[in-house]
């Protein structure tokens, strides 16, 4: 219930040089990374609002444990959506990429054509699209799982189904090999891990 943020509710500007010489970051210093880094995390607030329509239609929690606990506290069983509840959230993911701006799109880069900074953003960029990716597996895993049904058309979704699961793994996979050869791959967060999972699963089927 509160608007979309945008990048008039960043304070851009440099840090102070003592500042910026004791952290020796570029994004201190350049309104124009900090600007690229504030576009990235507005996109993935918007990518947030439709994981949250994939899982609370594609998925349910089965599990629920409070308190101190070293287990999951919260368990989510895949269930299969309606079509059209399917359709708006895969129209929704396909409208979000098709809208992304330029500040906030991955481009493969090789070492040879860093800038200073440079990896941070590309870093960023990276998990931006692997994230998209992770959420496109998510939707599509429940129509992907076999079916008593095996009428001509549940089995064309099915197919479907696995063929985008793919395609979003075959996409992590590129990134996180190209982030590996520029050895960035110890930099990512730990929601590295949570967008590498679908990808593996998917291989592993």
């Amino acid at each position: 219930n509160i608007p979309m943020l945008k990048l008039e509710d960043f304070d851009f500007e440099p840090y102070s040089p003592s500042v910026v010489a004791l952290f020796h970051c570029r994004q201190l210093e350049d309104v124009s990374h900090q600007k690229r880094l504030a576009t990235m995390f507005i996109e993935k607030v918007k990518l947030c609002q439709c994981i949250g329509r994939v899982l609370f239609a594609q998925y349910a929690p089965s599990q629920r444990q409070f308190g101190a606990t070293d287990r999951t506290t919260v368990t989510l069983i895949p269930r299969q959506a309606s079509e059209s509840e399917f359709t708006r959230c895969s129209q929704k993911l396909d409208s979000w990429l098709s809208a992304l701006p330029k500040d906030a799109q991955f481009i493969p880069a090789s070492r040879n054509n860093f800038r200073d900074g440079e990896d941070v953003l590309l870093l960023h960029g990276a998990m931006l699209r692997m994230l998209y990716h992770a959420t496109t597996s998510a939707l599509h895993r429940p129509w992907a799982a076999q079916s008593k049904d095996q009428s001509k058309a549940r089995l064309e979704w099915r197919n479907k189904a696995r063929t985008k699961m793919q395609d979003a793994a075959t996409g992590i996979t590129n990134i996180i090999q190209g982030l590996n050869q520029l050895n960035l791959t110890r930099f990512l967060p730990q929601t590295g891990v949570t967008v590498i999972l679908p990808a593996a699963v998917a291989h592993l089927s």
